[in-house]
């Protein structure tokens, strides 16, 4: 085993996966522009109560939907033959169909329960919809993974532009109708989903069909099922304290506060979250597949070093910008009501930094087999992120919760990092020093706009152009004279 590639072999390597990276990051383009673009229509449709009863239902799908596998899907792509993976792949589907029938009698009968504590009577007939909801994110996920291991990455990239422009489509087209509601949004998003999960399964029916065929055996399946046992026993629920803590804040705020409160942190925490984790999705799934080869070459610290330095440019610049201005940059693009969802940003910027960074890597907990590590962390996150808002709603201070979950999100991303690095043998020191310039640059440029904007009171339109000519030239520097980043991302 070598513990370097060769020169050639690594830029060989970091090629190929630029390549794949950049077909994901096609679609991922497009779907961040008609995000984007569907956001000020939505909130200028939606009031931040009615985003927050929908952020309320897609919490709970999500919660359901994240573990529908059993975390099966996360061992598709790791067996060497293709019949094997596709006996996992069916595993996932029983599993996803198994646990969306189950929930069927459990809203029936707990829904209005479960709306009423949650201070969401309006959602009673909505929540209905969580079942099918579970059933299309739990069969586009497995799908999604299958062709992770097939390389599709083209096919993947399609589908996420085209769940963007038809989601936001149609919940903008029923906004406009004016008569559902919350129902509006639901609707779109279950029906955006659902095209999605389409795609992907034609496309294996298509060409792997008659490899899904042959490995449909219940003695192949129950073998995977075995050798792959600690995904469900560690992973699953360790995935589910991990989706738990990320909707606690919606649930929390809901419930302590307002719906309001809950939507305008929703819209806040969607608009950093959506082109974040588009972005390092693409390469998270990328890294995943390279990442199960590396591992096997020796190679997987020197992997993650530039995955992670990659994430590091090319996030500070616009966290930065949000976090010296971000409220008026709301007000500016969603409409004034929805200044708040800024300022819940400028809180949460750094954290939000350090999420990014990690989400290509977290799942390389399962490539080093240390999910045990991962677990630690999730119960730490979920137990801190719940005393964070604890502690605000008991104060009755939302800018509390928004700093203390902020704080102890770092730490706990601390640990995992800490993790991750060790168990590879990567050198976190190595990446700091590499990007100690662009660091150095991002301090001085906001300490630069902050004086402008709040000392000698500049127009906040003069300083946001300021600001956009300031982040191209970075991201034209960057690429022209950082190889590296060229390397993974060729344009």
């Amino acid at each position: 085993m070598t513990d370097q590639l060769s020169k050639s072999d690594s830029n060989a390597y970091k090629k190929t996966f630029g390549r794949d990276v950049g077909k994901l990051a096609s679609g991922t383009l497009v779907a961040q522009i008609i995000g984007f673009l569907a956001y000020p229509v939505i909130t200028r449709l939606f009031d931040p109560s009615v985003y927050g009863m929908f952020a309320v239902f897609l919490s709970l799908a999500s919660i359901i939907t994240i573990i529908s596998c059993l975390r099966y899907e996360q061992a598709i792509f790791l067996p060497k033959d293709d019949h094997d993976g596709g006996a996992l792949f069916h595993v996932c589907l029983f599993l996803v169909t198994l646990v969306s029938l189950l929930c069927i009698p459990i809203f029936l009968l707990l829904g209005d329960g479960l709306c009423e504590l949650l201070g969401e009577p309006d959602l009673k007939f909505w929540i209905l919809l969580v079942p099918l909801t579970v059933f299309i994110d739990g069969t586009y996920m497995a799908l999604r993974f299958w062709n992770t291991r097939q390389r599709r990455f083209g096919t993947q990239a399609t589908t996420q532009a085209l769940q963007s422009v038809s989601g936001a489509g149609l919940k903008i087209g029923f906004g406009l109708l004016g008569k559902i509601g919350t129902g509006s949004l639901i609707v779109g998003q279950v029906i955006g989903n659902a095209l999605g999960a389409i795609i992907l399964a034609y496309q294996a029916i298509r060409l792997d069909g008659a490899v899904l065929k042959e490995s449909l055996s219940f003695s192949r399946m129950k073998k995977q099922v075995i050798r792959y046992k600690k995904f469900p026993l560690i992973d699953t629920w360790s995935m589910l304290f991990h989706n738990l803590s990320w909707q606690l804040p919606v649930f929390l705020l809901a419930g302590f506060f307002s719906p309001g409160v809950a939507g305008l942190y929703a819209l806040g925490h969607s608009v950093i979250q959506t082109p974040l984790s588009l972005i390092g999705g693409s390469i998270g799934q990328v890294f995943l597949q390279r990442a199960s080869e590396a591992k096997r070459d020796g190679t997987v610290g020197l992997l993650i070093e530039d995955v992670v330095e990659l994430m590091l440019l090319l996030s500070l610049v616009p966290l930065a910008l949000l976090m010296v201005y971000g409220g008026d940059v709301f007000a500016l693009v969603f409409g004034d009501e929805w200044f708040e969802a800024g300022v819940y940003v400028q809180i949460l910027a750094i954290w939000a930094v350090i999420w990014f960074i990690s989400s290509p890597i977290g799942n390389a907990t399962s490539i080093l087999e240390i999910q045990e590590c991962r677990f630690n962390y999730t119960i730490a996150n979920l137990i801190t992120r719940f005393a964070a808002l604890m502690i605000g709603g008991y104060f009755q201070s939302v800018y509390l919760a928004m700093t203390l979950f902020a704080f102890f999100g770092i730490l706990t991303y601390g640990y995992l990092f800490h993790a991750i690095f060790s168990h590879s043998h990567a050198s976190f020191k190595k990446v700091v020093y590499n990007a100690r310039k662009t660091l150095a640059f991002v301090v001085g440029m906001m300490a630069a706009l902050a004086v402008l904007f709040y000392v000698f009171s500049v127009h906040f339109y003069i300083v946001l152009a300021i600001s956009v000519v300031i982040a191209l030239g970075y991201y034209w520097i960057l690429y022209r004279f950082n190889a590296k980043v060229r390397s993974y991302i060729p344009i």
